[in-house]
This record gives structure tokens, C-alpha cells and sequence, in this order.
């Protein structure tokens, strides 16, 4: 049994009657805002991998109102999140939390690892590196596609009103998490899947400014309703990260433009992608180094 961690609680109850709480199966968007690109140019057929298990919303609802509602959200050594989608991956508890070698895989079935990461990648490369030899990796990495903001009080556990947040999931976010893997990709027998969620995520105020909200940390995540995985294993999923309206030539400034990322991150992609050989650097415009896609039948 997991154990409860002495953190400030606040009410499942309260939580469970806000406005629309309750999971449910959702449909991919549509033409109104596609996850892929963040209502960028276009829309990119993506490959749906629903395991064939237990109902996402069934089994959020049973684990926020059993361990969850006995220690409160946000108790927990695991968090929310992680939970479920490792309830979702693998219902058998008995392959949760398995031992292998130096380190603890999330789930370890039939040959394969599955490893939930909801952030900071640069913790997975030793142990994908150690796993690798042995078994079939599967990296889930949650987005929240729509995401629903509540503030916390740390002092009451009284909850804000719960808003919708104009910030949209997409896959370059992803990306750049990936990036801190580079120095191990890219490795064979490893799939991420990238599953694309609605989330209530919840904020405590004790962050700096009058409002205290400037800064403040992120007090827990649940998903509310599972809208689309994406698998990304070969070169050729990879390169549907590329935008399709770059030309056949392009810079990592227009990179940028067309995924509507800052300059920065986009150079984080485009790096990554040169490792992972979706792409390679072909001239130099001024100080400028120049892209192309690589041709993945050679």
C-alpha cells in the first residue's frame, strides 16, 4: 500500500463537483486546432494506438477516488498523473514497480519496459541505456492538450474558481524535452508514445506579486479526458515533425516560423532532429546553417 506523504490536502469531493470534471472518451480535434501543430499550417494524419484496455475514465475515476481520496491529491509520493497512466498502460499491479538491474522500470512485461515520463528526460538515459539490451522501451510522455487551471490555498485547501488556459499541447514539446537525450539517440528498440490528454492541473499560491501567482509551483496534474496517442519510433514518424510548408532547403529561422516556436527551441528541435536522422545540415547562408530533409530510402 502506498503510503501517504504529510502535504496540504484539499477536498476530492470539491474537486469531483467543479464544472465538467468527469473523464470522457474525446474525439481528436479537428480542423479547430490540431494537436500536432498547435494550429500551425496544417494537419497531420496521426497514428492512434489505444491500447486495448480498461476505459481511460474509468480508470482515472477509480484511482482519484481510492488511494488519491484516502491521502488527498497531491499527497502522494507518485503523482496523479503517473498513476493513471500507469494503471492505463498496465492494470496487472503485480507488473508495476519492477526491479531491473541497478534501476526500477514503471512497468516490465513479456520482453518490454514501459517507462512513464512526464518531464525532464535527462533522467532516462542511463536507464534507457541499461534496458535497451534486454528489452523493448516504451516511453509515454502525457500532453495536455487542453488544459484547465485551479489555484490552490496552502493555508485553507480552498480551491479558485477552476479556467480554461489559453496554452496549448503539441508535439514540440515533446521535442524539447527529447533533446536532452541526444547524446544517446538514437537507439533501437525504444517508442515513445506521445498521449495527448485534457488536464485540470492545480497551482498553489505562493508564488511572489500581490497575487501570489507569479512563479507559483505546479501542486498536482489529473487528466480528464484521453484524446489521441501518437507513436514515434522510426525516422519516418519522426520526420513528420518537420513541418510540410518548409521548403526544400530551410534554416532553423524558418524552422521557427513554421512550427511557431521561439528560435531557441527550435534549434533544440532541429539539433535533435539531425541526431535522430530525419534531417541534415547541406551549406551555410552566412552564419546561418542550411537544412534539408534526408531521403530515407538511401
Amino acid at each position: 500500500m502506498m503510503m501517504c506523504q504529510p502535504r496540504k490536502q484539499f477536498s476530492i469531493r470539491r474537486y469531483l463537483q467543479q464544472k465538467n470534471p468527469v473523464s470522457r472518451w474525446a474525439k481528436s480535434l479537428d480542423g479547430g486546432g490540431n494537436l500536432w501543430y498547435n494550429n500551425a499550417e496544417r494537419s497531420i494524419e496521426s497514428e492512434k494506438t489505444m491500447p486495448d484496455l480498461e476505459p481511460f475514465d474509468t480508470i482515472q475515476r477509480r484511482i482519484i477516488t481510492s488511494e488519491h481520496e484516502r491521502c488527498g491529491i497531491g499527497t502522494l509520493g507518485e503523482r496523479t498523473l503517473h498513476v493513471i497512466l500507469k494503471h492505463f498502460y498496465e492494470p496487472d499491479t503485480a507488473l508495476h514497480e519492477q526491479k531491473v538491474g541497478r534501476y526500477v522500470a514503471d512497468i516490465r512485461r513479456d520482453g518490454e519496459i514501459v517507462e512513464i515520463q512526464t518531464r525532464g528526460f535527462r533522467a532516462l538515459r542511463a536507464k534507457l541505456t541499461a534496458f535497451t539490451p534486454e528489452y523493448r522501451v516504451k516511453v509515454v510522455y502525457p500532453i495536455a492538450a487542453v488544459k484547465h487551471l485551479t489555484w490552490l490555498n496552502p493555508e485553507t485547501g480552498e480551491l479558485s474558481n477552476r479556467r480554461k488556459s489559453p496554452k496549448r499541447g503539441s508535439v514540440y514539446d515533446f521535442l524539447y524535452e527529447l533533446y536532452a537525450l541526444r547524446p544517446i539517440l538514437p537507439l533501437d528498440g525504444v517508442s515513445f508514445d506521445l498521449v495527448f490528454l485534457d488536464m485540470d492541473e492545480f497551482k498553489t499560491l505562493t508564488g511572489w506579486g500581490k497575487d501570489k501567482k507569479h512563479g507559483a509551483p505546479r501542486y498536482e496534474r489529473i487528466p480528464t479526458a484521453l484524446r489521441e496517442i501518437v507513436t514515434l519510433e522510426t525516422p519516418a514518424d519522426f520526420m513528420r515533425l518537420v513541418p510540410e510548408s518548409l521548403p526544400e532547403t530551410f534554416t532553423t529561422a524558418e524552422f521557427s516560423k513554421a512550427a511557431k516556436l521561439s528560435y531557441t527551441v527550435a534549434g533544440y528541435g532541429v539539433r535533435t532532429l539531425v541526431t535522430l536522422g530525419v534531417i541534415e545540415p547541406t551549406d551555410k547562408r552566412k552564419n546561418a546553417i542550411i537544412y534539408k530533409r534526408k531521403d530515407l530510402n538511401q
